[in-house]
């Protein structure tokens, strides 16, 4: 049984075309909120090739689920069980006509919002950071979209769609960190002082995913993520769940074929100021111990939008404790899952079913003789290449974890 497909389907409403069974060199790329991206080659002349278009047609990349086909089946209902992975329109297209080939990249729904703007200053004032994210989705799903003036902008809903939005994208509201029915409730930013709500100010004419993305790196700053297959968009105060796998090199389990580990000193901050708007008074946090050693090393962040002294003093505490030593991230390789029907306890745990690649905590130990050994810490995932060879086997290359 093949574990991936790639299917071709109208963006409009995500109706299936047909599978894309011809494709070759079919790669993933899935990042921590992020639209994430496709590729892949394909004939010129191959089936459905005619029908491949930017914007108005799409893929979706399908991983097969054993476990749940077998549950299926054993309670005498009959059918295979296909996960939605990823979804995106098609975007850029290198045709090579001499050759009878084309490179063709696909980016995620979110990706929408890179192509759209606020027409009218905007303000939020002691909001949870999901109310701008239902806010910015909505108006760019308005019919008519204001102008500073009071004017408005038409927009048209292509007919036909589903979910029934110019962006092809709907609000699907918070979660718990698990997903739902997890058991991590959502924390709104009203809930606690490092979670205090935030007052935010964009002016006209700034794109959608910039707001976005600042408002997920923000200290405690919320995750958020496009389902493949409905297009809803759900917040997450921290879309994670826990697992107890053990990805190790050379210990233990040894399911790691390459580790590699990335100190970035140039990161590293033993005195951290993070500006907001002008004139509130910045955060500031600082390692006088680590000083004495090292001397001092500022770092700086600005967030020019934020008017909450709480969220500074906050962001600046968080740099200082991540930047201690350095930005540290790590990249493994796992060895390729090899089915359940050879698993053996503590071997390679199968992603997007044992953990999400993507979002999971997992335990990582790794050994060297001389440059030292991490046990059993815990790290974070936060994204992935899949690599998908010509018989629609899966090679995880790169998974990016951190502490």
């Amino acid at each position: 049984m093949t574990k991936w497909r790639f299917n071709l389907r109208y963006s409009k409403d995500l109706s299936l075309i047909g599978e894309l069974t011809a494709a070759r060199n079919k790669s993933l790329n899935l990042s921590h909120n992020s639209p994430g991206s496709a590729n892949w080659d394909y004939s010129m002349s191959g089936q459905y090739s005619n029908l491949i278009t930017p914007y108005s047609t799409a893929i979706s990349a399908e991983r097969y689920n054993w476990r749940a086909t077998k549950v299926l089946n054993d309670a005498g209902t009959k059918g295979q069980v296909w996960d939605w992975i990823w979804s995106g329109f098609v975007m850029p297209i290198d045709e090579d006509w001499t050759n009878d080939t084309m490179k063709i990249s696909c980016m995620g729904w979110a990706q929408r919002m890179a192509m759209r703007m606020i027409r009218r200053d905007k303000t939020w004032t002691g909001v949870d950071d999901a109310t701008i994210f239902q806010d910015t989705l909505a108006e760019m799903n308005l019919a008519n979209i204001p102008y500073q003036d009071g004017s408005t902008y038409p927009v048209p809903t292509v007919i036909g769609s589903n979910p029934a939005t110019p962006t092809w994208m709907a609000w699907g509201g918070t979660m718990p960190n698990e997903g739902a029915g997890g058991a991590t409730a959502y924390l709104a930013r009203t809930a606690a002082q490092i979670n205090a709500p935030i007052t935010v100010t964009k002016q006209r004419f700034q794109m959608v995913m910039p707001i976005w993305n600042e408002l997920s790196d923000l200290e405690s700053g919320c995750d958020w993520w496009v389902d493949p297959r409905t297009r809803l968009l759900y917040i997450y105060r921290k879309k994670c769940t826990v697992r107890n796998h053990v990805v190790a090199f050379k210990w233990g389990p040894n399911n790691l074929g390459q580790f590699t580990r990335n100190i970035a000193a140039d990161q590293k901050t033993n005195c951290h100021i993070t500006t907001g708007q002008q004139g509130l008074a910045p955060g500031i946090a600082d390692n006088t111990a680590d000083q004495a050693v090292n001397g001092l090393i500022d770092g700086l962040t600005q967030l020019s939008d934020v008017n909450n002294t709480s969220i500074l003093i906050a962001n600046s505490g968080a740099e200082i404790i991540l930047r201690a030593n350095g930005k540290i991230t790590y990249g493994i390789t796992p060895f390729a899952y090899v089915g359940d029907i050879n698993r053996v306890p503590n071997s390679v745990p199968e992603p997007f079913v044992d953990y999400d690649p993507v979002w999971d905590e997992l335990k990582l130990t790794a050994i060297h003789p001389y440059r030292g050994s991490i046990n059993l810490q815990t790290v974070r995932c936060y994204g992935c290449q899949v690599n998908i060879d010509e018989e629609n086997n899966e090679q995880l290359s790169s998974l990016q974890v951190a502490p």
